[in-house]
């Protein structure tokens, strides 16, 4: 079996279009090194797996990881890398915007035991605006500023998806990754800090055909996994994300309580109010945000609602309930008493959401 030297992992997600040009590609590039690449599909609608297995029954250097149960770009990065048995593995992307041409000079580097880890450098304020929309350079900008800030080194692109990691350098650092992180350059980073790294400045190319996935959601993931990791990882990104959410609906939830109890509405019934509403407004975040790869889209969007509110009709009777005893103690201290709710609503809420309604 090839790839003794260079396993190229490739997470796709509806890339059907892109496949058969990026195999050829890697065959006119890396013809000095003994190969294979590794498309790591997330069950794709559009026949992503069909051709690549189409590929694969001819090509012994192609190799097809499909998940049906499983989302993301990191965790099917890591998936991939875990099936290699090369000495060098290359993450890039597979819709055309990562050139194969950089890989021998990403993989220089390593073999010469220089580093454990080369990336990809783009340029993004000089990439043009063809290849790399006013929102997608900002949105990137912006990423990289906050990153190299908590790496507290100056890096080029440390948001990079293009790079290529050592054997050792990977089985070294692959247990200390965050459960669910955002990008995988940035993991290894700030979870091995010991790692030697380097970056090489390469251009960026305009995507051959499909949709790019980079948007606000990417943002607020990097905002939780930097959290995460400030917090030793002792919380997933999911959970700094469901906590965020969650005090975001906090506001919501005293915006409408306030107004309630001044219009002379019972406290109970005020309480009420304020935590469906409050719901309503967390599962639209969470199903956006939070649960981002298990996001509930068309028609399954109202069954996981309903699942939601059955989940979150017993949370809201102990928010009450709890509510309502600090209520009655604390001698009508109505910020306490909701709060006392509240905890209890979300902790219950968030376990029973991951296991029912954003199952994996």
């Amino acid at each position: 079996m090839p790839g003794n030297d260079i396993a190229v992992v490739v997470p796709v997600l509806r890339e059907a279009d892109n496949v058969a040009s990026l195999i050829a590609e890697l065959h006119q590039h890396l013809g000095a090194y003994d190969w294979e690449v590794v498309f790591v599909d997330d069950d794709s609608d559009d026949g992503t797996a069909d051709v690549v297995r189409s590929h694969a029954r001819t090509d012994e250097r192609v190799r097809l990881v499909l998940r049906v149960h499983e989302r993301g770009l990191a965790t099917a990065g890591i998936a991939g890398m875990l099936t290699t048995k090369s000495r060098w593995i290359v993450l890039m992307d597979g819709d055309g915007q990562h050139d194969p041409r950089y890989i021998p000079d990403l993989v220089r580097p390593l073999a010469r035991d220089e580093a454990d880890i080369v990336s990809a450098a783009r340029a993004v304020a000089l990439v043009n605006e063809a290849v790399l929309n006013v929102r997608r350079r900002h949105l990137s900008a912006l990423a990289n500023r906050l990153a190299s800030l908590f790496l507290r080194r100056q890096i080029a692109d440390p948001m990079s998806g293009f790079f290529a990691i050592s054997v050792h350098g990977f089985h070294s650092s692959v247990r200390r990754l965050s459960s669910g992180g955002f990008k995988l350059l940035l993991d290894f980073l700030v979870s091995n800090p010991a790692m030697r790294h380097r970056e090489i400045p390469f251009d960026f190319r305009e995507r051959r055909s499909g949709d790019s996935k980079l948007d606000l959601a990417n943002a607020w993931q990097l905002l939780c996994f930097l959290i995460s990791k400030m917090l030793g990882g002792v919380f997933p990104p999911t959970f700094v994300s469901f906590l965020l959410v969650g005090a975001s609906g906090v506001l919501v939830h005293f915006a409408v309580l306030y107004p309630a109890i001044w219009s002379a509405v019972p406290f109970a019934a005020a309480q009420l109010s304020a935590a469906l509403i409050a719901s309503a407004w967390n599962f639209g975040l969470n199903n956006s945000l939070t649960f981002r790869d298990r996001r509930l889209t068309g028609w399954r969007v109202l069954p996981g609602f309903a699942k939601y509110l059955g989940i979150a009709s017993v949370g809201i009777a102990a928010n009450v309930a709890v509510a309502m005893t600090m209520f009655n103690e604390s001698r009508g201290f109505v910020a306490l008493s909701a709060l006392a709710g509240i905890s209890v609503d979300a902790v219950w809420k968030y376990f029973m959401s991951s296991l029912l309604v954003w199952r994996n």
